[in-house]
């Protein structure tokens, strides 16, 4: 099935690093926005996503050491994303990557995600998926758990006051599904969605033949059990939803 920007709607399985497809959506977004007004919520020091030279990147950060850091900042806003005030609209791009599984109240969140897009905007939201062996552990781990895997296991060496790890709610609202169903019910049309197996997973099965084979086993006796609607080696998704650019009947 394909949507308006004649792309693929769901993608589901090991097709490599997204970005490159993010990014095409992206530029279907924006393309024709004279000085388009962008959105990173959640902002971190720097942006998935590249973005026109003739733009304004506005960031919004609950930390002020994020906002800091991040250098290609036009406009930086300290605040919660779950309580912010926003205009009706007024943003044609938010960007939203591996921030909403950080957050207790995230449907608060996409509410005003949502409500400061113009017509034809976009939201792009990457994060976990919880139904997979990663958000799991993810979700039913206390936090020290999550900063001894990075410290030990991916390699992060960095002090703790510089890290991009922060304690994770993984509220069952963000599951792809659900997502998808909210965006229906709030008229949103969902422009990209895929479902896949991230960087450090990637990197970890590359690294060590036994957590290779251990991956694939567990990815293939869940989709055989689930009769092929759950797979528990994909440990990421990427979904980008469009406010539409008119009202139906005007």
């Amino acid at each position: 099935m394909v949507n308006a920007l004649n792309l693929p709607t769901q993608l589901r399985g090991r097709h490599g690093d997204p970005h490159q497809r993010v990014q095409g959506v992206v530029d279907q977004v924006l393309e024709g926005t004279d000085r388009p007004r962008v959105l990173e919520a959640g902002c971190g020091s720097l942006s998935r996503v590249n973005l026109p030279n003739q733009r304004v990147l506005v960031g919004i950060d609950i930390e002020q050491r994020q906002l800091d850091r991040n250098t290609s900042l036009d406009e930086k806003i300290l605040g919660d994303l779950q309580t912010m005030a926003t205009p009706v609209s007024g943003y044609d791009l938010v960007l939203c990557w591996d921030v909403i599984e950080h957050l207790p109240s995230p449907m608060q969140a996409l509410e005003r995600m949502t409500a400061a897009l113009n017509p034809g905007g976009g939201l792009v939201l990457a994060f976990p998926h919880l139904w997979s062996l990663k958000g799991l552990l993810t979700k039913f781990t206390p936090y020290f758990v999550h900063a001894l895997f990075y410290r030990y296991i991916v390699g992060d060496k960095r002090r703790s006051d510089e890290w991009d790890q922060f304690p994770t709610f993984f509220r069952a609202s963000i599951a792809p599904a659900r997502l998808r169903a909210w965006a229906a019910q709030h008229g949103l049309e969902v422009a990209y969605d895929e479902i896949y197996e991230g960087p450090v997973q990637t990197a970890l099965r590359s690294r060590n033949r036994l957590l290779d084979t251990s991956f694939a086993a567990l990815g293939a006796a869940s989709r055989v059990m689930s009769f092929g609607r759950l797979d528990l080696g994909l440990s990421d998704c990427v979904l980008v939803l469009r406010r539409p650019s008119f009202t139906a009947g005007v």
